[in-house]
């Protein structure tokens, strides 16, 4: 099967950040830490990290000067991906977390007011991938 982004959301509990044009990737990742000791032979080894790190989510958007949230205010942020199937609800990732840049397009006749932002989850509470039902 073939998913696309279409009906995909970004959301936050505050604030808005304005028409969502597009969402940008996560990443997730947990160490590795070095396990060798001097008994050790042929290949190294290695033991998880207790620690997952993750990259901010960026969010393209056509900029509203009525929607903005402040940067470092912590809000709730959901990404909510589209239906699939017999689903009644698109699966989400979600957890606290911050708008840590904004950036602007310029303002130029017949051209619409586009913008990114940057979310970066604080890990306090999640992110949380949640499967669709």
């Amino acid at each position: 099967m073939c998913f696309i982004g279409t009906g995909s959301t970004f959301v936050l509990s505050a604030g808005d950040v304005g028409r969502v044009t597009s969402i940008g990737g996560f990443d997730e990742e947990i160490s590795d830490i070095p396990d060798d000791d001097l008994a050790s032979a042929g290949h190294n080894e290695y033991c998880p990290g207790g620690r997952i790190e993750h990259t901010p989510i960026e969010v393209g958007v056509v900029f509203d000067p009525n929607d903005t949230t402040s940067l470092g205010t912590v809000v709730t942020g959901t990404v909510t991906f589209p239906v699939q199937g017999v689903e009644s609800s698109g699966a989400t990732l979600a957890g606290t977390g911050f708008l840590r840049k904004r950036s602007l397009s310029g303002l130029e006749n017949n051209e619409r007011i586009e913008g990114n932002y940057e979310f970066r989850f604080d890990g306090k509470t999640g992110p949380v991938y949640t499967a669709g039902s």
